[in-house]
């Protein structure tokens, strides 16, 4: 019973050591990498990632395709951010998405670049979000479905995006997947509007020509209590 013990031990603290290692070695590698010295954050991570270390499996696909520190290749950029969102990184998963709708180290597909930002948008990321309810909108990958693209719009817009709070404005305005509502999308405009989305000012003031001062005033203080409770 004591050798049981005594092995079970050591392989704790082999491992704890390893582990100790491996988050030294990616600290090293993400100082290096901020102070854009890619070369030696390349080997940093490269020391980290053969140890199944996610973030920095993730920053190796960012320098291959970025060509940071090493030779842009889309295919090892793929290769990586695959290696990391399989672990559940989810930039790696929505950068892994980008790529499958650019085509690049890839065959484009839709439908694995819909996978991907599905599996980084239910973690929460507000861009992957974002292009999840564009590809819903446009049937790009998935049947469209326009309320589904107002779910993730709505999902993205909460966490501040912009560009999710201006689309917002627009199917409300037009009454796509929800009821149609110059008061909603005004207050949608708006809260992108605040954020120095010239776009939005513009579809803001085009919008109030159809709408009664009370409907404003109505759509204004909508959008003030919006910001208050983020």
């Amino acid at each position: 019973m004591k050798l049981v013990l005594k092995y079970i031990f050591i392989f704790i603290i082999t491992a704890f050591l390893s582990v100790s290692t491996c988050l030294a070695d990616f600290s090293k590698g993400f100082d290096a990498y901020k102070a854009k010295d890619y070369k030696a954050a390349l080997k940093e991570f490269m020391v980290s990632a053969k140890e199944k270390h996610r973030r920095a499996q993730f920053y190796l696909g960012v320098m291959h395709e970025s060509g940071w520190g090493v030779a842009q290749n889309y295919s090892e950029a793929v290769k990586w951010y695959r290696k990391s969102a399989k672990q559940g990184d989810y930039w790696a998963q929505y950068n892994l998405g980008i790529l499958y709708v650019q085509g690049k180290g890839v065959t484009q597909s839709y439908k694995e670049a819909f996978k991907w930002y599905g599996k980084a948008a239910k973690q929460g990321a507000s861009r992957a979000q974002f292009s999840l309810a564009l590809m819903y909108y446009r049937g790009e990958g998935v049947a469209q479905n326009d309320k589904e693209a107002v779910k993730w719009y709505r999902k993205a817009a909460d966490q501040g995006n912009f560009s999710a709070q201006l689309h917002l404005g627009f199917m409300y305005a037009n009454g796509k997947g929800v009821v149609q509502s110059y008061i909603k999308a005004h207050m949608y405009y708006n809260i992108a509007a605040s954020q120095g989305t010239k776009n939005a000012k513009m579809h803001r003031n085009i919008i109030e020509q159809k709408m009664t001062d009370e409907q404003i005033t109505k759509a204004q203080e909508l959008a003030r209590k919006w910001r208050v409770k983020r």
